[in-house]
C-alpha cells in the first residue's frame, strides 16, 4: 500500500514537471496546422493579390514559430 502511494506521488510529480512543455507543444502544433492550412490556400489560389496576403501570413507564422523554438 505504501509503495503504491509513493509511486502515485512520483507519477504526479512527473506530470507536474511535464505539464508546461505539453502546453508549449500544443501551441506549436496549432501554429504548424495554421501554417499548413495557409500553405494549402496559397497553392490553390489563382488571384495574385490574395496569394501575396496569404504569403505574408505564412511568413508571419514562420517568424512566430522561429521565436518559440529559439
Amino acid at each position: 500500500m505504501e509503495e503504491e502511494k509513493e509511486e502515485d506521488t512520483r507519477n504526479y510529480k512527473t506530470l507536474q514537471t511535464y505539464k508546461m512543455p505539453f502546453k508549449i507543444e500544443a501551441k506549436l502544433l496549432t501554429l504548424v496546422l495554421d501554417w499548413l492550412l495557409l500553405l494549402d490556400m496559397f497553392k490553390r489560389e489563382e488571384n495574385d493579390a490574395f496569394k501575396l496576403s496569404v504569403w505574408s501570413e505564412l511568413m508571419a507564422l514562420v517568424n512566430r514559430l522561429e521565436a518559440r523554438l529559439l
